[in-house]
């Protein structure tokens, strides 16, 4: 930028003063022209309008290009021909050639000028457009990461809750697991079943314990890999938006730069026309002042803030070293000139000075470093290994920091790495291979040791360990990255379904092995008839204990080895013997320091080679050891002694002998009882090879018997057993012979109901009872309504019609006769041949009975005596019979109840109702209201008369409009009478009982509950037409409403109408301001919008009609002179409408409603 020069005034000639007046010209001499102005840059001529030298100086006309000064008029051409003819002194022509000169100068400079911007801002304008699309690429990128980013943020939910429930599941297995574990180690030897059962189920969940790992681990991986992705996302998208920031501000600039070089090129365009203007209209002393302007002027120079930026010795490229070549320039920034770069060089990104906009220096995105070789530079893709965070954004000086290369690992040590490139943060740094992430930031990997493991290329805070049990071999020095060299299965175990597991009694291993080795799964078994102390064993050497049922081959059955034949089992060199089974009646059970086998006790045998305790050696069916365990002798079980009934005993099957050993001497406590009451006998072959020939034994329950009329069956005590039923009791019989065997049977009942004897062997003894009838399923007693004679053996005989019996169950003796048909309660003697039917003359048991009618009422027979035939009497007046067949008149009439206190039957008042099958008048129903302005309200129902025999008269006192009767229905507002703003409840309550009362009610507050309440208040009225103008409101029934929870049941007709008396809003109700129409078409018409006499409302009864028959119609209207009309509206926002009907129950209310409110 360049100084504007001050004007310095002409010095004064000599001899005057400064500032004084200059002298006049002496007298005839001619006045000395006035210095014109210096002419600006717009106001010189333009390329082909600059006069010629000729005409400049007088000499001739002017011969210029197009464009030229236009001809003088004739008396200027006059005068300028005489000037021509004039002899031109030499400092004048000099003078013009000067301001030629100046002019030429002048112009060259202006068209150097103007070319040289238009070009510059051209280019400009070009490359903001190509960094325009290259920001809307990079927007779109940016678009499509964030898409991406939240794509991958949906998959790392989703990853971390399946990875939770497969954490869950493997957790909840491993419980299983060890639950399983410790039931199994608490099973005895002897319970292998259940042992085998329990290891299937350790499999089993082993093996979903596994799948479930499996689960884990691949979530685990898919975890890791979306994280991982996560982060690279993360970090493109922070380098994008680096880059999109850095890009949309320089836009922004570029766009203002644009808009101003748009300006400048249409200033420059605007000053060469002036130019142009000018140079046609510039006279010859102007351009002569203007040349000695240009020469007496000096060059302007830069500011002081320039001359101070220049004075620096700083060139543009050395305080900007990555800014494009001849893209450098100034800018006055913070009240001082600064450099500034127009374009970075490719690859960085602008750090903008304090405007926002001006790039004051150029430095590496996100993801690469400066790279500086020689005297060229570029931003470089951060390498694997490092991450580059990218030049500081605040950079101002050429020593800032452009861009640096972080090495992930600290000085000294190995382990950490990226797992790509053009990496941004420190936290894209992971471990590798045996290694994992350090304690803190910044510091060094650790690597793994011990029994751990890491996969490469992971984010890992601590090692991975081992699974439980595995553990890396005894020196291991190799990569810890993978779990299968590093975690082994360790001597003393093996692998089964991912589980290590301790090998059993009777194997063992001895070395390591990987779980990928088919050898993981086994461990070797000790030789037979060896086993092990402990599990775990770790080599052959532990095979040192010798298994029950075995001895040494080199001893006899019953005789121990001595000396030198005694194994020695603690030596580390042990090596097991051969070994051989136990043979039939001898017995090994494992006893430490012992080697041979034992013979059975008391001469018993075992039933197979190869037995391992003495509970092998068994006694046969039917014997019991008498004695103890060291000495006794085998002794026959205990059966019923001849001639007696003392209880019985047998045995089954062969019995270890310790189990049969009697303490009590005689057997009964280890024989088996045959059942209470039961007999044995001895009738089984003797299976004991010593036995006599012939010899028998209760071997089995076929011994057990029972004698003739006796009966067997289950014991009710214990299920598993059987007792003896002796004698069979009355009305049931029993065996016929003596029968063995313990199975059921019972004593026989007699057929149903029939009797007999105790002990009974036949059904020929069971009798039926007098009372009751027999069939072929035996006797049953008679029903209701039937008899049937003692001992008679014949079916039951149904009673005259209608007439009944006394029933009492299992006693027969109330039905045995013809005379127990009795008249039941409600019932009386009919017969249709008597001239009155219900009063026949001499009435029989025979006779015939029928219920009493509805009004009439019996109290029948007395049970258990004969019948005295009664007759049905008619109820007094003002009762009745709920229903035919009464025995007493226990109801008032429809319409009639008996009041608290009462006895007698009254008629029911205002609000309530009976339908003749009660004594008291039932209330009427109540009607809930619910609305988003206040609160709900249920409403008593009420009725317009008394006497009502039902419900359907009932409407609720409180019937809530379909909208506000004010507003919407457009009542006069002189019918209302403004109250302070209350709750939906207390405005209703403000209603009196005598009259018809329209509330409306506001909302003051949305969701306050608060609201303003308005009420108009009518007289009731007769609904016949007298002259006076009547409104006649729908009211809805309380019975639907009540029982519905559709509003539309709410706004049904009941067939009532209110009627009102509006003889004082007359003139209102005629012009239409009571209400609007319901006719849709005229709905939003406004409030005179109303229907006199159309065809469906001409009359009482068919406006009472039509508005029934139409949902949108809340009642219609009779005004003299004018007519019938029907009304309706449509729902208002915020606002709350109730017609509150007047109560003749209330003791305010009118004395008498029969008159009026009744439609």
């Amino acid at each position: 930028m360049h100084a504007q020069q001050p004007h310095h005034p002409a010095p004064p000639p000599p001899g005057q003063a400064p500032g004084a007046q200059p002298l006049p010209p002496p007298p005839g001499a001619a006045a000395a022209p006035a210095a014109p102005p210096r002419p600006s840059a717009s106001q010189l001529p333009a390329e082909g309008e600059l006069p010629t030298l000729n005409g400049l100086l007088g000499h001739g006309p002017d011969v210029a290009a197009e464009g030229a000064l236009p001809p003088a008029p004739p008396r200027q051409a006059r005068e300028r021909g005489a000037a021509a003819k004039a002899p031109v002194p030499p400092e004048a022509a000099l003078g013009g050639l000067l301001a030629l000169t100046g002019s030429l100068v002048s112009y060259a400079i202006v068209r150097l000028k103007s070319g040289k911007r238009v070009r510059h801002l051209k280019e400009e304008l070009q490359e903001a457009k190509q960094q325009l699309a290259g920001l809307q690429e990079a927007d779109a990128r940016r678009r499509q990461l964030e898409a991406e980013l939240a794509a991958s943020r949906v998959n790392l939910e989703s990853t971390t809750t399946e990875l939770e429930a497969a954490r869950s599941a493997a957790r909840k297995l491993e419980g299983d697991k060890l639950a399983v574990q410790d039931q199994l180690q608490s099973v005895s030897a002897s319970q292998h079943q259940a042992k085998a059962a329990a290891e299937r189920r350790l499999a089993e969940a082993d093996r979903a314990r596994h799948e479930a790992e499996l689960r884990w681990r691949k979530a685990y991986d898919e975890l890791e890999a979306a994280h991982t992705e996560l982060e690279n996302v993360k970090g493109e998208l922070g380098l994008r938006g680096s880059q999109l920031e850095g890009l949309t501000r320089e836009l922004e600039f570029t766009r203002r730069q644009l808009a101003e070089a748009e300006k400048r090129v249409e200033r420059a365009q605007m000053e060469g026309r002036s130019a142009r203007a000018g140079a046609r209209t510039a006279t010859l002393a102007v351009l002569l002042l203007g040349l000695a302007a240009l020469a007496s002027a000096a060059p302007a120079g830069r500011s002081a803030a320039s001359r101070q930026l220049l004075q620096s010795g700083v060139s543009c490229p050395a305080q900007i070293p990555a800014c494009t070549a001849r893209r450098c320039t100034t800018r006055i920034l913070d009240s001082k000139e600064t450099y500034v770069c127009l374009r970075c060089m490719k690859g960085y990104v602008p750090a903008r000075g304090s405007d926002g906009r001006s790039i004051v220096q150029c430095v590496c995105p996100p993801g690469t470093f400066q790279n500086v070789t020689g005297n060229t530079r570029q931003c470089s893709p951060c390498p694997t290994g490092s991450y580059c965070p990218g030049g500081d954004k605040n950079a101002r000086l050429p020593t800032d920091d452009a861009g640096a290369q972080n090495s992930c690992n600290p000085t000294g040590s190995v382990g950490l790495t990226t797992k790509s490139a053009s990496t941004t943060r420190a936290a894209d740094c992971i471990a590798q291979a045996g290694y994992v992430l350090p304690t803190s930031r910044g510091g060094a990997a650790q690597q793994c040791a011990g029994n751990t493991y890491a996969p490469d290329l992971n984010r890992l805070k601590t090692c991975l360990p081992c699974q439980s049990g595995l553990a890396a071999p005894t020196g291991y020095n190799g990569t810890r990255d993978n779990k299968n060299d590093v975690c082994q299965v360790p001597p003393g175990k093996f692998w089964e379904l991912n589980v290590v597991r301790d090998c059993p009694k009777g194997l063992y291993r001895s070395n390591f092995v990987r779980t990928d080795n088919k050898l993981a799964i086994n461990c070797l078994s000790c030789p037979e008839g060896w086993t092990t102390a402990s599990i775990a064993s770790t080599g052959i050497d532990k095979c040192n204990v010798l298994m029950p049922g075995y001895k040494l081959a080199t001893t006899t059955a019953g005789t121990e080895p001595t000396g030198s034949a005694v194994p020695v089992t603690s030596s580390s060199t042990f090596v097991p013997s051969a070994v051989e089974v136990c043979p039939i009646g001898f017995f090994f059970d494992g006893t430490a320091g012992t080697w041979s086998c034992k013979p059975c006790p008391y001469s018993t045998i075992t039933l197979k080679n190869g037995s391992a305790s003495a509970d092998d050696c068994v006694v046969p069916p039917g014997y019991f050891v008498a004695g103890t365990a060291a000495s006794g002798s085998m002794v026959k079980c205990p059966v019923t002694p001849a001639n007696t009934e003392d209880e019985g005993y047998y045995r089954a099957g062969w019995k270890a002998f310790k189990e049969v050993v009697s303490t009590s001497g005689d057997g009964k406590d280890v024989c088996t009882k045959c059942g209470a009451g039961i007999l044995s006998a001895l009738t089984e072959t003797d299976e004991l090879s010593t036995a006599a020939a012939g010899s028998k034994v209760a071997a089995t329950s076929a011994s057990c018997y029972i004698k003739a009329g006796w009966g067997i069956t289950f014991d009710p005590a214990d299920f598993t057993a059987f007792k003896a039923i002796k004698p069979c009791p009355a009305n049931t019989y029993g065996v016929a012979n003596t029968t063995f065997g313990l199975i059921n049977a019972p004593c026989k009942a007699c057929t149903k109901n029939l009797y007999s004897a105790a002990a009974s062997t036949s059904f020929d003894d069971c009798k039926n009872p007098g009372g009751f009838g027999y069939t072929t399923e035996g006797a049953n007693q008679c029903p209701d309504g039937f008899w049937a004679p003692a001992a008679s053996m014949e079916p039951c005989e149904k009673c005259p019609e209608g007439r009944t019996t006394a029933y009492a169950p299992g006693n027969g003796t109330l039905q045995d006769s013809i005379d127990d048909c009795i008249v039941p309660a409600g019932s009386g003697v009919f017969s249709a041949d008597a001239s009155n039917p219900w009063d026949p003359t001499n009435p029989t048991s025979s006779t015939g009975v029928k219920p009493c009618p509805v009004g009439y009422f019996s109290a029948g027979d007395v049970e258990g005596t004969a019948t005295t035939n009664p007759k049905c009497q008619q109820c007094t007046s003002g009762a009745s019979t709920t229903n035919v067949g009464a025995a007493t008149c226990d109801v008032c009439a429809a319409g009639f109840g008996k009041t608290s206190g009462s006895s007698t039957c009254s008629a029911c008042n205002y609000g309530t109702f009976n339908l003749g099958s009660s004594d008291s008048c039932m209330t009427c129903p109540t009607t809930t209201y619910q609305d988003p302005v206040g609160e709900a309200i249920t409403s008593d129902g009420v009725t317009f008369r008394k006497s009502l025999k039902g419900a359907e008269s009932c409407v609720p006192r409180f019937a809530q409009l379909a909208n506000p009767a004010g507003d919407v229905l457009a009542l006069p507002a002189g019918m209302f009478t403004a109250n302070a703003a209350t709750t939906v409840t207390t405005c209703l309550a403000a209603c009196p009982a005598n009259k018809c009362c329209v509330a409306e009610m506001l909302e003051t507050t949305a969701g306050s509950g608060v609201v303003s309440c308005k009420h108009a208040l009518l007289a009731p009225t007769t609904p016949a037409v007298d002259g006076k103008a009547k409104m006649f409101y729908k009211l809805p029934p309380s019975e639907i409403s009540a029982a519905s929870k559709d509003v539309s049941a709410k706004t049904m007709a009941s067939g009532i109408f209110a009627a009102c008396d509006i003889d004082s809003f007359a003139t209102d109700a005629a012009a239409g301001l009571v209400g609007t129409s319901p006719n849709p078409l005229l709905v939003e018409a406004g409030r005179n919008a109303a229907e006199w006499d159309v065809d469906e409302c001409k009359t009482y009864a068919t406006c009472k009609a039509a508005c029934m028959s139409n949902g949108a119609c809340w009642g219609f209207l009779y005004v003299p002179t004018k007519g019938w009309t029907l009304r309706g509206g449509e729902a208002t926002l915020g606002a709350r409408s109730f017609f509150v009907s007047p109560n003749g129950a209330d003791a305010s209310g009118p004395a008498d409603m029969a008159s009026f409110t009744w439609a």
